[in-house]
C-alpha cells in the first residue's frame, strides 16, 4: 500500500545535492511505494497554492510527521508567520513547505502526469509545470526511483523496466481522477504507454515526446553503460558533456540550468537503467492495442532517434497525430512554448483531426525496425 510521508529521510545519495525551492505551487510529497522504494513527486493543485521559502543554514530546524504545527518566522515568506507541515533537507538548503491557503478538494477532475526519462527529474518539466498550473489541471509530476530527490536504492534490479513501470502505475493509482492525461520524454515514454494500456478505461490523451518507435526494449549487449561503475564514475563529465551536445540543437544557447538538470544522475543509477531496459511486451502489436489518443511530438534535430521511428508509431497506433518541432531530444526545454501550446490544444480538442504525416522526402532513409532498443532508450 502507498503511504504519505511528510518528513523526507535522508538516503546514502543526498548529501552531495542542494535543492532550492523545488516546488513553486504545490506540495513535495515523499510517497512510499514500498519498503526502499520512495517517489518524491511534485504536487500541483489549483486552489492550494502553497508559499515556500527557502532557509539557509538553520541546521536545527526540522519537523518530523508527528509535528503538527511549528510557527516560525522568515522575512522571505509571504507572512511573517508561517505553520510548517514539512521540510525537505539538504546539505545547506532547507525547502519550507507552510500550510494550504485554501483547504479543502480539489475542484478540478483533470490531472497530467509528466514522466521524465533517464537521468533527468521532475524539473525538466518545470515550464511546462508553470503554463498548465494556470489553468484547470491537477499537476502530478515524479523522480522516478534513482532520480532527483526520489530514493536510490543499491541493487540493480531494483531500476528493471517492470519495477520503474509498476511505480509510475500505482503513483497513477494514487492520484487518478476523472480525465487523466500522461505525457511523457524519452524512455519516460515506454512507462506513460504501459499505463495507457493498462489502465485504458482511465487514461483520456497520451502525449509522446521524443520517444521512438513502437519497438521491443533489449538491453544493448554493447554500450559504454556495459562498463564498471568505477569507469563510468571516471568519465561521467565526457558522458555528460557528450550528452549535452547530441541532446540539444545548440546547446550554447541552453542554460547551464537546462544543461545540468537534462542528465544528472548517480552513474550507478544510469548504469542499472540502461542495463534494465528490458520490455519485450512492448511491440508493435501492443503499440496498436492503444485506443487512447496520442499526440507524438518531435524535435527534428534530435540525434538519439529518428522521424523514420516516430512515422512507425503513427502507422501502428490507431488515433495517432505527429507534430514536430525544430528542436533537439529535449524538445521541452529548447521550445517550452511550442511544447505547451501544442499539449494544450491537443488536450482540448475532443474532435480531434487526425491526418497524414507529412514526411520531407529526405527526413530520413527507411531501416527496418529491429527488435533491440535504439538509441532513443538513451534517456
Amino acid at each position: 500500500m502507498i503511504q504519505d510521508k511528510h518528513e523526507c529521510k535522508q538516503r546514502h545519495r543526498w548529501h552531495n545535492h542542494v535543492h532550492p525551492a523545488y516546488s513553486i505551487h504545490g506540495d513535495i510529497l515523499n510517497i512510499k511505494i514500498r519498503e526502499g522504494r520512495n517517489i518524491m513527486v511534485q504536487h500541483i493543485v489549483k486552489g492550494e497554492r502553497r508559499p515556500s521559502c527557502v532557509l539557509k543554514n538553520v541546521n536545527s530546524l526540522y519537523v518530523d510527521s508527528n509535528t503538527s504545527q511549528v510557527p516560525v518566522k522568515c522575512n522571505q515568506c509571504v507572512s511573517e508567520n508561517i505553520v510548517i507541515d514539512k521540510i525537505v533537507k539538504s546539505s545547506e538548503i532547507h525547502e519550507v513547505e507552510t500550510s494550504p491557503i485554501v483547504s479543502g478538494t480539489s475542484p478540478t477532475r483533470n490531472v497530467i502526469f509528466f514522466i521524465h526519462g533517464v537521468g533527468g527529474s521532475s524539473k525538466l518539466w518545470q515550464h511546462q509545470i508553470e503554463y498548465f498550473y494556470q489553468g484547470d489541471y491537477e499537476i502530478v509530476v515524479p523522480d522516478l526511483l534513482g532520480h532527483g530527490l526520489s530514493s536510490a536504492p543499491r541493487p540493480r534490479k531494483a531500476y528493471t523496466f517492470t519495477e520503474i513501470a509498476n511505480d509510475v502505475l500505482a503513483l497513477f493509482d494514487k492520484f487518478a481522477k476523472e480525465k487523466n492525461i500522461l505525457v511523457g520524454h524519452s524512455y519516460g515514454c515506454s512507462f506513460c504507454t504501459k499505463v495507457a494500456c493498462e489502465r485504458s478505461n482511465q487514461v483520456s490523451k497520451l502525449i509522446l515526446i521524443s520517444g521512438g518507435g513502437p519497438q521491443s526494449l533489449e538491453p544493448q549487449p554493447c554500450q559504454i553503460f556495459c562498463l564498471p561503475v568505477w569507469i563510468l564514475s571516471c568519465i561521467k563529465p565526457i558522458i555528460v558533456n557528450g550528452f549535452t551536445k547530441r541532446a540539444f540543437k545548440d546547446p550554447k544557447k541552453q542554460s547551464q540550468s537546462d544543461k545540468d538538470n537534462s542528465f544528472n544522475a548517480p552513474v550507478n543509477i544510469l548504469h542499472a537503467m540502461m542495463k534494465g531496459q528490458d520490455w519485450a511486451e512492448g511491440n508493435k502489436s501492443y503499440h496498436a492495442e492503444i485506443n487512447t489518443p496520442v499526440l507524438l511530438i518531435y524535435g527534428m534535430q534530435d540525434q538519439f532517434i529518428s522521424l523514420y521511428e516516430e512515422d512507425e508509431m503513427v502507422k501502428t497506433i490507431p488515433n495517432c497525430k505527429l507534430e514536430t518541432v525544430e528542436a533537439g531530444h529535449m524538445v521541452m526545454l529548447e521550445e517550452p512554448d511550442k511544447v505547451n501550446d501544442l499539449i494544450k490544444d491537443f488536450i482540448d480538442n475532443n474532435l480531434f483531426e487526425w491526418s497524414e504525416v507529412e514526411t520531407p522526402p529526405d527526413a530520413y532513409t527507411p531501416v527496418k525496425l529491429s527488435n533491440t532498443t535504439s538509441n532513443s532508450t538513451f534517456q
